[in-house]
């Protein structure tokens, strides 16, 4: 092969890889949201005694929520995977209001019903919305549990690291969604492309002191196992993972999972001995 043929191949693969790149920043959230358009009522998936509502953002988008009213006096804000609705959720939902709470769950933005484009910043916004509902509705921060599902992990840490809540229960969690991508694409550069981010483990580094449930699968293939003993490991005494042996990803509906979650609920410190304070209802 000639100079000037193995040149014009050279330029051909770095046309080929500068293409993909772009393809990738381009096309990034198309490949991190996966959401459904579903607009179906509670009633429609099994939900009683649930109320449908819309949730305001401090940037304008109407979020559909529901409001299962559970016997205790905690509420859990539920904040889903990147792929689906609450419509697929129903029974998750069901079962946290089976643990003696109320519980508060959003469509992000773009998601169900749901105004607007899912982002990392939208999310989080979404999140502090929902914050604020229950906090509109009386429940002050030891009063609230937050649980991330898989993706809505790092919406529950990064929600945590502002208003510290009573505890925080995280399933499938990760270290950040930019590990994960820069492992699958080791070909790229991963960490100089993605917008979203979604650092989990910098949120815990920043000094999260509620306590934390980490529930995980040990044969998830979706969010391998070893993405969250690297959040773990990036906080302190208050983090807890249990790995749970022959289940994949999304675990607290198992029966460990739910006998783990039990547990660590019956021992966080009772709401009644919540300082009294101001309720600040404003989104970070």
């Amino acid at each position: 092969m000639t100079t000037k043929a193995i040149l014009i191949a050279l330029g051909v693969v770095a046309a080929l890889y500068v293409l993909v790149g772009l393809a990738m920043f381009f096309g990034q959230r198309h490949l991190l949201f996966h959401p459904a358009r579903e607009t179906v009522r509670p009633e429609e998936v099994g939900l009683a005694e649930t109320e449908d509502l819309d949730v305001m953002t401090q940037d304008g988008e109407r979020l559909r929520g529901w409001w299962l009213k559970g016997e205790g006096d905690r509420v859990a804000l539920f904040f889903h995977g990147n792929a689906g609705s609450l419509a697929n959720r129903a029974a998750r939902l069901e079962h946290l209001r089976s643990l003696g709470l109320s519980v508060l769950a959003i469509d992000y933005r773009g998601y169900g019903r749901s105004t607007g484009t899912p982002s990392e910043a939208g999310l989080l916004r979404d999140a502090a919305a929902a914050r604020a509902l229950a906090a509109a509705r009386g429940f002050d921060d030891c009063r609230m549990l937050y649980v991330g599902e898989s993706l809505g992990s790092g919406v529950a840490l990064a929600l945590a690291r502002a208003h510290p809540p009573a505890g925080v229960l995280l399933d499938s969690a990760y270290s950040a969604i930019v590990d994960i991508a820069a492992d699958l694409y080791p070909y790229l550069p991963v960490r100089l492309l993605m917008r979203d981010r979604f650092d989990a483990a910098a949120s815990l580094r920043a000094g999260i002191t509620a306590p934390i449930l980490m529930l995980h699968g040990a044969d998830d293939e979706v969010v391998p196992l070893a993405y969250a003993r690297r959040l773990a490991a990036a906080g302190g005494a208050n983090v807890r993972l249990a790995e749970i042996a022959g289940a994949d990803h999304i675990v607290l509906d198992t029966p460990e999972g739910d006998r783990l979650a039990r547990d660590w609920l019956a021992a966080l410190p009772s709401p009644q001995k919540c300082p009294a304070k101001p309720i600040d209802t404003r989104a970070p």
